[in-house]
């Protein structure tokens, strides 16, 4: 038998009258050589990677994220390293041939790194994270938004964004007013009686109803402003209207049972009274009296009454009386006219003639009579006194 020189690959083994060849591993022995094993054909013992043959044996030339280990392709765990590849902001998820990061919030994976998200940008501004009432600023996994006035930012949502502040809901802001809350604002309203400042509009002033002078607020005496309102009030002597409690009504003090204190008559008058007294009286004048109450006018005093002669003052009243020889004239009761005596019907108390004089009167006697001492009564007189004629009698 030939001698073959190939047996560097393999070593021969002498038997009795032959050979045989022992081939080193990766190789097999084929017409008393020893061939190198294409490990690579028969199926890929690399897995996760491309077999190249080798003579002998093969190696692997292992895809991304494996390396070969013991003649396979091993995964390469990454989240094994010194460093974490997905950086400070997330976590390595180890995967076959691989890895992935499992990025915190605000945070995305590119490139096998969490990178900060720009919540910021937004094709839409109705989108933006802070909405149309604040100004979003990016940060280093989240955004802040600068609110505008009248917005607050609210992070207890699914979705942060600046919302409206409710100013009304946080104890009135409005002093004396009613708050209406608005979108980013509020506003003050006043109730009646009331009117924003003008220099503060958030704060009711009072309006004080009485400083107009031109209408006194409506009231007919006295205005007085109180917050809010006005009352009126009517001075001495009037009322309220109850109705339109402005209007002042005279207060008639004559009406009551005691007639304002005055004794015999009550006289009203706008706004007052004042007492009188039924004819032939006067108010008492002394300093301490109250003008209430009445004394006898004594008539007498001014003018004598009127009367012609005598002036006789009764209680409330008086009357005129005149001298002997006269009386109170018919048409005139203050004046005196002659008293006809004569004509009394008693004769003037003459026993014969009665002779009407002014102021008086005197009896007076027939020839041959004279009167006696009471100037009445008339006697023969001592001369005698001749028999008057009887004439002829009718028969004689």
């Amino acid at each position: 038998m030939k001698s073959n020189n190939n047996f560097f690959s393999g070593r021969c083994v002498n038997l009795v009258g032959t050979f045989e060849c022992s081939c080193d591993d990766g190789f097999y022995e084929k017409n008393n050589t020893c061939v190198d094993i294409d490990e690579c054909l028969l199926n890929n013992p690399c897995s996760n990677g491309d077999c190249v043959n080798a003579k002998p044996g093969y190696f692997c030339q292992c895809y991304p994220g494996y390396h070969e280990q013991g003649g396979i392709c091993v995964d390469i765990d990454e989240c094994d390293a010194s460093h974490n590849p997905c950086g400070n902001n997330g976590q390595c998820v180890n995967n076959d041939g691989g890895y992935g990061c499992d990025c915190n919030v605000g945070y995305f994976e590119e490139d096998g790194v969490c990178k900060d998200i720009n919540e910021c940008i937004a094709v839409d501004e109705a989108e933006k994270p802070c909405g149309l009432h604040g100004d979003c600023v990016n940060l280093d996994g989240g955004y802040r938004c600068n609110c505008h006035t009248g917005f607050s930012f609210n992070n207890e949502t699914s979705r942060p964004t600046c919302q409206d502040v409710d100013e009304c809901s946080k104890g009135n802001p409005c002093i004396n007013g009613l708050c209406t809350n608005l979108v980013g604002s509020y506003e003050c309203s006043c109730p009646s009686g009331y009117h924003l400042a003008k220099n503060d509009n958030h704060v009711c002033e009072d309006i004080d109803e009485c400083s107009d002078g031109s209408t006194n607020g409506g009231c007919d005496h006295i205005c007085t402003n109180i917050p809010g309102t006005r009352i009126c009030s009517c001075r001495s002597g009037y009322s309220l209207n109850t109705f339109d409690e402005a209007t002042c009504e005279d207060v008639d003090e004559c009406v009551s049972p005691d007639k304002a204190g005055c004794e015999q008559v009550c006289v009203n008058t706008k706004g007052s009274s004042h007492c009188d007294c039924f004819k032939g009286f006067q108010l008492v004048q002394e300093a301490e009296s109250d003008q209430q109450q009445c004394a006898d006018l004594d008539e007498c005093k001014t003018n004598n009454g009127g009367c012609q002669h005598h002036c006789n003052n009764t209680i409330g009243s008086y009357f005129c009386s005149c001298k002997k020889g006269y009386e109170v004239a018919a048409y005139d009761p203050t004046f005196c006219v002659d008293a006809n005596e004569c004509s009394d019907g008693l004769n003037g108390g003459c026993s014969h003639e009665c002779v009407n004089l002014k102021g008086g009167h005197m009896c007076s006697c027939p020839t041959g009579y004279k009167l006696k001492s009471d100037g009445k009564t008339c006697r023969l007189s001592d001369e005698g006194t001749p028999c008057p004629s009887l004439g002829r009698p009718p028969h004689g």
